[in-house]
Order: structure tokens, then sequence, then C-alpha cells
């Protein structure tokens, strides 16, 4: 059914409204430019454009179906209530396009530069997105099914309420803009770069993750939970608040030059080999963890760290200050090494229950 909303674009083009007319009209006009119209509730099926201008064109309730689009470009073109299904879009140029309530269905979409693309309530299921770059991409409440994404680079995006259920990630990179509220669940993915960009609810539920790296980003409500990381970063981050770490098995997590990370919570689930360097973390908890192969913090301010009940087996404390309270009741530590280690005053200690195998003790009482 046609979308009872206003139209996203000027009501006033022609319309085409019927295959044949959709037809004959490229023949009339060379074939090769769709410009200034309407194209509404049709059906296009396995044709091939190859060089195609599609420019100020609105499609509304349009099946597309094993259609390609080879070298084409598309300006100011809007999507409206259409279906594509089987559908290629390769080595296209894409200038301000619109989605609204479109459906993409094992389409491919590869070797595409894209400039300004917005997306509202669209579903993309088991689509291929490869060797593309966006620039000012913006989606809203977008879901993606078992989506694609190989070597694709999106610069000053913005996702809003963008969902991602069980996507397939080989390479990509985020410079700069906003993710709010955005959920990647049961992931697969390789080679995650997020850059200069501003959190707002970033979560990431299950999956596997190999090289996920967060750098220079600012915001909060990071969330990692009962995934599996090989590689994880946050590096030379701005103000950052709350961080969260539940479930999951992490292996090389690295925090270098945070000064301003707050609220860090590692819950659960085992870190192997961590390192923290030149960074300051306000209220910080590392809480029912094991932590089986040592990990370094050095350089380091924590201010407020709580390890109730985590085990520690070779890590190392080097040239860090503790302030405020340090929390290790029933907390167990094997071969602890405390080097050039400083103890702010007041500094609240609570140790009931800890135990120690060889190595340096803390203190049983703060001063």
């Amino acid at each position: 059914m046609a979308s009872t909303r206003p139209p996203l674009t000027t009501p006033e083009r022609d319309a085409l409204t019927d295959r044949t007319a959709l037809a004959d009209w490229m023949r009339e006009h060379g074939a090769l430019v769709l410009e200034d119209r309407s194209v509404e509730a049709i059906q296009i099926g396995d044709q091939v454009f190859d060089g195609i201008i599609l420019r100020d064109v609105d499609f509304t309730d349009t099946v597309f179906n094993g259609t390609q689009f080879r070298n084409a470009r598309f300006e100011n073109v809007t999507m409206d209530e259409v279906t594509m299904t089987g559908v290629v879009v390769e080595s296209c140029a894409l200038t301000n396009t619109a989605w609204e309530a479109t459906r993409l269905t094992r389409a491919r979409l590869a070797h595409c530069t894209i400039h300004g693309w917005a997306s509202h309530g669209c579903t993309w299921e088991e689509t291929t997105v490869e060797d593309s770059t966006f620039e000012g991409l913006s989606d809203s409440q977008g879901l993606f099914e078992a989506a694609t994404f190989a070597r694709v680079q999106l610069t000053a995006p913005s996702l809003r309420r963008s969902t991602f259920s069980r996507p397939r990630i080989e390479q990509l990179t985020i410079a700069g803009g906003m993710l709010g509220g955005v959920t990647l669940s049961d992931s697969s993915a390789r080679g995650i770069l997020v850059r200069d960009a501003e959190l707002d609810g970033l979560e990431m539920l299950l999956g596997e993750y190999q090289g996920l790296t967060f750098q220079g980003v600012r915001g909060g409500g990071l969330r990692i939970v009962s995934a599996t990381c090989r590689g994880l970063g946050l590096v030379a981050c701005g103000e950052l608040v709350g961080v969260t770490f539940s479930g999951s098995n992490i292996t090389g997590l690295v925090i270098d030059r945070c000064h301003a990370l707050a609220l860090l919570n590692i819950a659960g689930g085992e870190l192997h080999s961590p390192l923290i360097a030149t960074s300051q973390i306000a209220g910080g908890s590392v809480r029912g963890c094991r932590v089986p192969s040592g990990g370094t913090a050095e350089n380091s301010v924590f201010d407020g760290l709580d390890l109730e009940g985590s085990q520690f087996d070779g890590f190392g404390f080097h040239q860090s200050t503790f302030a405020t309270v340090l929390r290790i009741a029933a907390a167990s530590f094997r071969g602890l090494v405390l080097d050039g280690v400083t103890y702010a005053s007041p500094l609240e200690i609570e140790a009931e229950g800890v135990s120690y195998q060889g190595g340096q003790q803390f203190p049983s009482t703060g001063g």
C-alpha cells in the first residue's frame, strides 16, 4: 500500500505509473537519463541499467526484483516504501538520497561512493555492502538482519536507534559522527575502528570480535555483553562515562591515554593480558572476574577502584596511584607486583577476605 504520509519531495513532478510508460519515456529520452519524475506503484524486473543517471526522481511503492544498476549516478533520489529484492548497485555514485520504510533483501551495494544518505525505518535483510564509502550517512530506526559489511568507511554518520542483528563485518571504519542507541547482536566482526565519534549508547550483545578499537571517542553508554573479543582498545579517548564489559571473554584489552574515563565496570567473564597505560579512571570496578594470564597497569591514576571477588594471576601495578577508595574484599592475588605505587590520603581500603599467594600485598588499612 502506498504511503499516506506527505511525499518526501515535490508532488508536482510528472508521474510514470506503469512499466510501459517508464520504458517509453527512457527510450524517448535516450534511455540513460531519468530526470524530474516520480515513479509510482510499478514493478521493475531484472533489467540492467548501465550508466543511467537518475536525477530528482521519486520512487513510491515500487518493486525492484533482480534489477542491476552499474556505473550509474543517483542524484536527489527518494525511495518511499520501495521493495528491492536481489538488486545490485555496483560502481555507482549516490548523492543526497532519501530512503523511507524501504526493504532491501539479498541486495548488494559494491564499489560505490555515497554523499548524503538519509534513511528511516528501513529493513536490510541478508544485504551486502562492500568496498564503499559513505559521507554524511544518517539512519534512524533501521533494522539490519544478517547484513554483511566489508571494507566500508562511514565518515560523519548519524546512527540513531539502528539495530544490527547477526551482522558479518570485515574492516569497518567509522570516522566522526554520532552513534546513539545503536545495538549489535550476535556479530561476527574483524577489524572495526570507531574514531573521533560521539557515543550516546552503543551496545554489543553476544558475538565475536577481533580487532575492535575506539580511538578518540567521547560520550558514554558503551556496553559489551556476553561477547568474545580479541584485541579491544580504548585509545586516547575524550571524556567517556559509563563503559561496561559484562560476562565477556576479552583478550588483549588496552586502555591507553584515556585521561577522563569514568564509571568503567567490568563484571564477570575473563580478562587475558589487559594493559592500562597513562590513563585516569574515576570509579572503576573489576568485580567477579578472572584475570588468569597476567596484565599491567602503568602510569595511571585510579580514583576509586573496586576489585571485589576477582582473581588475579601475575598482575602488576607500576608507577600508579590509588585514591579515595580501594576495595579488594574477597579478591585473590597470585604473584602481585606493586612497583612505585602511591596511595593518596585519605584513602579508604576494604580488604575483608582478601587472599595472596606469593608476590606483594596491598595495605590492609588506608591512611
